[in-house]
């Protein structure tokens, strides 16, 4: 059975506007990984309470409202040797994936490309996403718990395999996080919620790949992936926004300010890109606000 941390608007981390960090960058994975030693790595989402900022970051921004989320992110990922310091910057990366009524976006290692003398099945968490998502339209939790089992099964298998290889991914994406899912929607009461699903290794539990579910609630300040963009939304940056705002229509400028936030962050962060892709999720949907790269699944 899946673990279960429920986390709820009264809570300790809720009242002091806890932040959600992701502390591994999202990876494509290829088959031939280990002879190689390198690895495409794409910077993408990071979910770790109170962790440190990792220096190769993205930002996404989630604000949970009464009837609808918003979910916006950037567009720059890089890839990035394991051996070397080279990095090479890329601004057309989609992080988010529209399904009905529910956004989804994963990090870690969630794509599994096989080469040619490779026993591992093709695998994508994406793909998967949408599987259960159709199967498990009106529960968001079963649809992410699913989703979950699916990943750790695929773990599960490459583990049994090759041990060593399952280690080193663990090592490279950091906190043993070796793939992690947020699904952002509403739960069976219809209020808004993240619900996020982690694949671990941990060798000293039995068996060695586990899976953890958290769900977070609706709360007054939006959810940040990246140190400094949380620090623009608890500073002040209303004079510069004023001036910037003026340059939408009113009907905009709740989520245009979200953007507003990423762009800023781009300032501070190279690698935060200042396109920016925005998901508005209702009850009834979602629709794309604005859209740079996305949708690309």
């Amino acid at each position: 059975m899946i673990p279960i941390t429920r986390l709820r608007p009264s809570s300790i981390a809720a009242q002091y506007h806890f932040r959600l960090v992701f502390a591994t960058p999202l990876c494509y994975l290829r088959g031939d990984f280990m002879p190689r030693l390198k690895s495409t790595i794409v910077c993408c989402l990071f979910w770790v309470f109170a962790a440190p900022l990792v220096a190769h970051s993205t930002t996404i921004v989630v604000k949970l409202e009464d009837r609808r989320i918003i979910l916006v992110a950037d567009t720059r990922a890089y890839t990035d040797s394991l051996t070397t310091t080279k990095q090479d910057f890329h601004n057309s990366i989609c992080k988010i994936v529209a399904l009905g009524n529910v956004g989804f976006a994963a990090t870690g290692f969630p794509d599994y490309h096989k080469s040619q003398n490779d026993s591992m099945s093709n695998w994508s968490a994406w793909e998967d996403a949408k599987t259960y998502s159709a199967l498990h339209k009106d529960n968001l939790v079963e649809m992410a718990d699913d989703w979950g089992r699916a990943a750790r099964k695929h773990y599960q298998i490459l583990y049994s395999m090759d041990p060593s290889r399952v280690r080193r991914l663990a090592t490279v994406s950091g906190g043993n996080i070796l793939v992690q899912g947020l699904f952002a929607g509403w739960d069976t009461k219809r209020l808004p919620s993240l619900v996020s699903e982690r694949i671990t290794l941990d060798e000293s539990a039995s068996p060695s790949i586990v899976a953890s579910r958290n769900i977070y609630a609706q709360r007054d300040l939006p959810y940040t992936t990246n140190d400094h963009t949380k620090k623009l939304i608890e500073g002040d940056l209303a004079k510069k926004w004023k001036k910037t705002s003026k340059h939408f229509p009113k009907s905009e400028r709740d989520w245009r300010w979200i953007e507003f936030l990423i762009q800023s962050t781009s300032e501070h962060d190279q690698t935060v890109g200042k396109d920016a892709d925005v998901l508005e999720i209702l009850p009834s949907g979602s629709d794309w606000l604005h859209k740079t790269s996305c949708p690309a699944y």
